[in-house]
């Protein structure tokens, strides 16, 4: 089940929280930003495990015969 994360607490908070299912984990992704020619693009993506555990990045992608790939992966936070 997937649920948005604007209807959990903010921040760590939504560790602390009793819930009538499993939570596993959280993710988000922020907006893509193109280069100009449409064929480039970048966003922050990130998820975390638990207070303690999580991981965040720059992805780096590119459009090839109209789809789109991942060419890196740049790690910013990891805990």
């Amino acid at each position: 089940m997937l649920k948005y994360r604007s209807e959990f607490p903010a921040n760590n908070d939504i560790w602390n929280e009793k819930y009538d299912f499993h939570l596993s984990g959280t993710t988000g992704y922020s907006r893509i930003q193109f280069d100009r020619t449409k064929k480039f693009g970048v966003f922050i993506s990130g998820f975390g495990c638990g207070k303690l555990y999580g991981f965040s990045g720059i992805v780096l992608i590119r459009n090839v015969n109209g789809k789109w790939r991942i060419d890196k992966i740049e790690v910013t936070e990891v805990s």
